[in-house]
């Protein structure tokens, strides 16, 4: 997409195979492939709503590569935290702390700042820093901080809140 200056419009997990080069589940060596070309380059508003870039679902006329980079962001923190806990992260009202909280934990762990990074409202980082970026980190994600993430997320929710993503699991 960025060798053809193009913007996809619907980056969601859905929409990549991945192939395993050296055998199923062989982590060590794969392809990762985009599809659905559906909304490139077109001027309605992003796809799937729980992965658009808050400037897409706004305004269609802001759409640029960035919003893409927020979308693929998206993606990455779907694809390292459990499901109940993505949700809650994405529509969660912190209160008591809990958005510090995490933010600290965020800057200690390399992929959780690289998203956090993507997924920007200003300044949101290029492709090129993302591709670097990436090449320098090792360990995908300590899984001790996805549940100290978990557990500051549920201390900090109120019940309206809970009651809200229980009804939005229905539908993810």
């Amino acid at each position: 997409m960025d060798q053809h200056n193009q913007i996809h419009n619907d980056i969601k997990p859905q929409n990549y195979l991945v192939k395993f080069l050296k055998g199923d589940n062989d982590l060590t060596s794969i392809k990762i492939v985009l599809t659905d070309f559906g909304l490139a380059g077109s001027d309605q508003k992003g796809g799937t709503p729980i992965f658009a870039s808050p400037e897409c679902m706004s305004n269609s006329d802001r759409k640029d590569k960035s919003t893409d980079i927020f979308s693929l962001g998206r993606v990455f923190l779907f694809s390292i935290i459990p499901n109940e806990t993505f949700l809650r992260f994405l529509f969660v009202s912190l209160i008591k702390g809990g958005k510090n909280k995490i933010s600290k934990l965020i800057e200690k762990e390399p992929i959780l700042h690289l998203i956090s990074k993507m997924m920007r409202i200003k300044n949101r980082i290029s492709l090129q820093t993302i591709r670097k970026d990436l090449e320098s980190i090792v360990q995908i994600i300590n899984t001790g901080t996805v549940n100290e993430i978990n557990e500051i997320i549920r201390n900090s929710t109120s019940e309206c809140t809970n009651q809200y993503i229980e009804i939005l699991q229905h539908f993810s």
